[in-house]
């Protein structure tokens, strides 16, 4: 994992957050354990990332503006 850029906290698992970061990679972390659960790889460098209220659904930003 590089730089990291984003990080959110899942509203519906308050135990969970994600964080992304320079290499493009996404990752799902569990706070009681210190590990993750999950790791997507994007493209480009990632800036942000938030979570929906409901926490169905994840946004990510990107250093070249794309928004996925």
């Amino acid at each position: 994992m590089e730089e990291v850029w984003g990080l959110a906290v899942n509203p519906k698992k308050k135990k969970e957050y994600i964080t992304a970061a320079d290499d493009g990679e996404i990752i799902v972390w569990d706070v009681d354990r210190i590990e993750h659960v999950k790791r997507v790889q994007l493209e480009g460098k990632l800036r942000c990332c938030a979570i929906s209220p409901n926490g169905d659904l994840l946004v990510v930003g990107t250093a070249a503006g794309d928004v996925s």
